[in-house]
């Protein structure tokens, strides 16, 4: 059992079946798939299609390069969350995995049983050509929505229409992003704390909880460990989504 390695669909596309490319890989590292991942191989249902067509060919060929799929990482979102509300994130390497059933041996150890998740189910199916109605429809969706997506107008009408914080380099970006998410106050802590869990649509009972235990950690603890509790998530997704941004916006004066 080697490292863990996740790759992105060009890479997957740039890998041999015949040739073995993609099994001397997977004697090497363990294969870790994501939800990106996978809605991006599903969309290739209707690439170069229209009307009731179908690619099933790329995407069957695409699956049988994943293997069965191998560990499926939880959604981001479930993760952070959990995280929040005090269920740490063991940075050790390994997968995180969902739906394991706890199971404990003679000897009266317990452990997690992981069986095969609806993500490696799916992929087994797409191996042998077989899809469903939803995921017809969803590739459709995905297919529309990634053809119609222009970035250049969408960037040129959010800088019209946004007040845009002008970034020289990438360390002017860092020390802003620090300041603004570290606030001394108390209103403008929860205000950070709502937002983050805004973006990743934390379910309203459970923001419920996570203010109040945060209410109670800033109430005890100075500043520092508020930061401890909410982590590097707010500052991790600002950083990447600002900087993103900046990355697209200098490429574009440059280009022109």
């Amino acid at each position: 059992m080697g490292p863990n390695i996740l790759v992105d669909k060009s890479a997957l596309q740039s890998l041999s079946l015949t040739n073995g490319e993609i099994y001397k890989l997977s004697h090497h590292f363990n294969f870790v798939t994501c939800s990106v991942l996978l809605t991006e191989i599903l969309g290739d249902l209707k690439k170069g299609q229209t009307g009731a067509g179908y690619s099933t060919a790329e995407v069957r060929q695409l699956a049988q390069k994943l293997l069965g799929g191998g560990y499926h990482c939880a959604d981001y979102r479930r993760l952070i969350a959990g995280d929040l509300m005090g269920q740490g994130i063991p940075m050790t390497g390994q997968v995180p995995l969902e739906g394991g059933k706890t199971t404990t041996n003679p000897a009266g150890q317990k452990g997690v049983v992981f069986g095969p998740s609806p993500e490696n189910r799916a992929i087994n199916r797409w191996r042998v050509g077989d899809f469903s109605e939803a995921e017809k429809e969803l590739a459709e969706f995905w297919r529309e929505a990634t053809r119609a997506l222009d970035l250049e107008k969408f960037r040129r009408e959010n800088l019209a229409r946004m007040k845009v914080h002008r970034f020289k380099n990438l360390d002017n970006l860092h020390r802003y992003i620090h300041f603004i998410t570290r606030p001394t106050d108390t209103a403008g802590r929860r205000q950070l704390l709502r937002a983050m869990m805004d973006e990743f649509n934390i379910l309203p009972e459970a923001q419920a909880l996570v203010l109040a235990n945060a209410s109670r950690a800033w109430a005890s603890y100075p500043c520092e460990l508020y930061l401890a509790f909410l982590g590097a998530q707010v500052r991790t997704t600002s950083f990447v989504n600002a900087s993103c941004w900046f990355d697209d916006y200098y490429a574009a004066r440059f280009k022109h």
